[in-house]
């Protein structure tokens, strides 16, 4: 199964909020314990690789998807009216089934919502003899990335305040 687990991302910002914050000590519990951060990254994480992936065109190193082959960007060109840099959201439904699947309020991992999805998800991350690998679905731990991710999770939180 193709899934990244956002359970250490968001134990991570839990620990920074209270070591930030200590203040909001009460705050902080209540946006963890009530699965309010662990839905919050879910839904951010989404967000930055739906939008690194479509608008940018690059994988979770940053690393820009190889062009489509000759035939293909022709078959895309004629299908769709777009024969351009690789683009994952252009033909189908795949990324907007990428959704939270959580067990507890404090563990969770964003997966597919359908196996059809994840099947084409899986051959884009992994590569196959036909289509080179364009693994784009995580977030790299130390990447620009988890920066953004962590700094919209600490946005969120201190909105509340104001």
């Amino acid at each position: 199964m193709l899934n990244f687990n956002l359970t250490n991302f968001a134990r991570s910002f839990s620990d920074e909020l209270r070591s930030l914050y200590p203040q909001f000590q009460e705050a902080v519990s209540d946006y963890i314990y009530s699965g309010e951060l662990l839905r919050d990254t879910a839904r951010f994480a989404r967000d930055i690789i739906i939008e690194r992936t479509t608008v940018y065109c690059v994988d979770i190193e940053h690393v820009v998807f190889y062009e489509y082959s000759t035939p293909y960007a022709e078959y895309k060109r004629e299908r769709y009216g777009y024969s351009g840099s690789p683009n994952l959201k252009l033909s189908g439904y795949m990324l907007e089934e990428i959704t939270l699947h959580s067990s507890s309020p404090l563990t969770g991992r964003l997966a597919f919502a359908s196996t059809r999805s994840e099947v084409i998800a899986r051959s884009h991350n992994r590569g196959t003899k036909l289509m080179p690998q364009r693994q784009f679905f995580g977030i790299a731990p130390h990447s620009c990335d988890a920066d953004k991710l962590r700094n919209l999770i600490l946005f969120k939180f201190l909105f509340r305040f104001f």
